[in-house]
């Protein structure tokens, strides 16, 4: 009996061994071997991405990312181009920060279609966020950021940025259903102002509710928050902190504009509940150390703050006289 038992465990261990063993295998076969990339190209139309599998040689940083580039250039087989077009040359490439890689392109990029910019700029992306330590991808022109048909500045560029659809192609629109903040003309505090809206694919959706914010309400009964020459000069995203630089025309003020402390909320509050970032870190012209509107330091991270909301319609027809925006120390929060 007591050997039978004993074999019976035998049995099992070796049956427990063999799966574990072969567990182990398909683990390690599933993991991707760091000198394989893939390169992303165009179709002969220049409508969608197609993708290539290649083999880096080199091992230096420098040496991986110029065989990428080189071969983004070329063309693997007759039903495949390089997203790159003849008359697009590289410039130069150059590494801000730690993970964001810049590729400054030749004017030939400009005569481009806006599709053909598109695939571009989504197969370098793609391609070049692969490499170690690369996180985000900006693309120049002649040393200039590129930007889209509205006049707006393309930051950097991840992975997400570009939405591919099961065919490799890039969903150009997306459509987002948001809930605004702006000043209430009676009370001061924030009201929610239902819009949807459609944006490219391209951009973030921070950069798209910050637009519509400088766009303004379209409520009556809602103050601006912004002059309407406010131009974003870029946003991205750094560990879960939306940092949005905004020209010199965001500290102009007006009589019509809410209060300064609650405009900068009405970013803040709209861009935390839109998006998943936890708080805003503002810019003005490329700097910090400024006080917006000469009220509030914008030398802090901005978190989400409910103090500036009204609670509902109703409480607002209460609060239309007598209601005070809360005074607050301007400074944000460290984070």
């Amino acid at each position: 009996m007591n050997k039978k038992i004993l074999w019976l465990l035998g049995l099992l261990l070796l049956l427990l061994t063999g799966c574990q063993a072969k567990e182990e295998k398909t683990s390690v076969k599933a993991e991707r071997n760091p000198d394989e990339y893939v390169i992303y190209y165009t179709n002969l139309e220049r409508t969608a991405l197609k993708e290539a599998e290649y083999t880096v040689s080199e091992t230096s940083f420098e040496g991986m990312l110029d065989q990428l580039l080189d071969q983004m250039q070329r063309s693997v087989d007759e039903e495949t181009l390089s997203a790159l077009p003849p008359e697009v040359k590289i410039n130069a490439h150059t590494l801000i920060g730690i993970d964001n890689l810049c590729i400054d392109l030749n004017a030939g990029y400009l005569g481009l279609s806006r599709t053909s910019q598109m695939l571009l700029r989504a197969a370098m992306v793609k391609t070049l966020v692969q490499l170690p330590g690369i996180y985000h991808v900006s693309i120049t022109v002649e040393g200039q950021p590129v930007a889209e048909e509205s006049g707006a500045e393309i930051g950097p560029m991840d992975d997400n940025t570009f939405i591919i659809s099961g065919g490799y192609g890039i969903n150009f629109y997306h459509e987002a259903a948001l809930e605004l903040f702006f000043p209430n003309a009676q009370t001061g505090l924030l009201q929610a102002e239902e819009r949807t809206v459609t944006y490219s694919s391209n951009l973030i959706l921070a950069q798209v509710v910050a637009q519509e914010l400088i766009d303004g309400p379209v409520g009556e009964n809602a103050k601006p928050v912004a002059d309407k020459k406010t131009v974003i000069k870029s946003v991205r995203i750094e560990k879960g902190i939306c940092i949005l630089d905004l020209n010199d025309e965001f500290n102009l003020t007006s009589a019509d504009m809410g209060d300064p402390e609650v405009c900068l909320y009405a970013f803040v509050n709209t861009i935390c509940d839109s998006t998943s970032v936890r708080g805003v870190q503002f810019q003005i012209d490329g700097k910090t150390n400024v006080r917006f509107r000469d009220t509030v330091n914008l030398d802090k991270v901005f978190v989400r703050e409910t103090v500036y909301e009204q609670e509902s319609e109703t409480d607002t027809d209460s609060m239309n006289t007598g209601t005070e925006v809360p005074a607050g120390t301007g400074q944000g929060d460290d984070l």
